[in-house]
């Protein structure tokens, strides 16, 4: 559902029961630990809490707990504590609540746009300048498509791409677009930032959804509440990611304690990676369905070229009689 790195896909595992444990890593993934400390590079609080607008960091550099640790630190800050990017950010939102109305005022592309940069210099120090580092897009959906977001990250860039809901109404639609968004851009920051040579660790980045995604999510999403009375969903949301590695990548189940941090219980996050086993077959359906739809609309442009072409020839061979009879 959300792909977050196209340079590196992961290997096809069988879906693991509840009953087996944690991880610390997945076997199939080989990390050379000497590289990735000689690598690795430091990102203090003490330099984050004096940075004044948008910083540049190296991407690939940084253990994506490091990176997860400051957009924590950072986010669940009281609002007479924020860095002075982050006070920017929150002065610019509150002295233009139009930019960021969901009232239609504002095309969906201009409403990504400045939640975006808000996300952005408020969670994460500005790593994620549009276009430059991060390009977004509004889409509608095609057949197929189940899902409601992804991002795909490369070294350096990013493209998150939402696509639309058509059926349901505007202001839905929008909110729904901006919990997606926020939700890639954690994908994004850790994606490109994070050290490619041990992502995979389940306390890194995991299979896509693992503890420094879930930590970051879980923390920026209880920012975006408390600070922008934005409702982005916290634990339900971090149950739905993690529900879904755990059914499509293979990803075991997390301890309970381990769970806690995130406030999901155990019962409800088997319940969502049932409902995704249960929703195997509806998915199967449907793609035979867009795929049956996909030949008939073929075939139908197939006829109708044919029928054009004959309508040719007649009008071509009408021309040519009424050539020779003049003639």
């Amino acid at each position: 559902m959300w792909p977050f790195r196209a340079a590196a896909p992961s290997p096809t595992r069988p879906t693991a029961s509840p009953e087996q444990t944690e991880p610390r890593f997945e076997s199939s993934y080989r990390v050379n630990r000497s590289y990735c400390r000689s690598h690795h590079k430091p990102l203090t609080i003490e330099f984050l809490k004096k940075i004044t607008g948008p910083i540049t960091i190296p991407s690939g550099r940084f253990e994506a707990r490091t990176l997860s640790s400051a957009a924590v630190h950072f986010a669940n800050l009281p609002e007479n504590k924020l860095n002075a990017l982050q006070r920017s950010a929150l002065a610019d939102f509150k002295a233009n609540p139009g930019k960021f109305s969901f009232d239609g005022r504002n095309s969906v592309e201009e409403l990504l746009d400045a939640w975006a940069t808000l996300f952005d210099n408020l969670f994460f120090f500005g790593t994620l300048p549009k276009d430059s580092r991060v390009s977004v897009k509004f889409k509608p959906k095609s057949p197929g498509v189940d899902y409601l977001a992804h991002c795909v990250v490369w070294a350096r860039k990013s493209r998150v791409t939402i696509y639309d809901d058509p059926g349901k109404p505007l202001v839905f639609i929008l909110k729904e677009a901006v919990n997606s968004l926020l939700h890639e851009l954690v994908h994004a920051y850790l994606g490109m930032y994070g050290c490619h040579g041990c992502h995979r660790l389940w306390e890194e980045e995991g299979n896509s959804h693992g503890i420094a995604f879930l930590d970051t999510m879980f923390a920026v999403s209880n920012g975006a509440r408390r600070l922008l009375n934005f409702k982005a969903p916290k634990g339900e949301g971090c149950k739905t990611s993690l529900a879904w590695d755990i059914h499509d990548e293979g990803t075991r189940f997390p301890e309970e304690e381990i769970l806690s941090r995130w406030k999901i219980s155990r019962k409800a996050l088997m319940k969502s990676v049932e409902g995704y086993k249960e929703g195997d077959g509806i998915k199967k359906a449907a793609k035979k369905e867009a795929e049956t739809l996909k030949k008939t609309q073929k075939g139908e442009r197939m006829r109708m070229k044919k029928k054009r072409l004959m309508i040719r020839f007649i009008d071509s061979t009408s021309d040519s009689k009424a050539l020779q009879l003049r003639i």
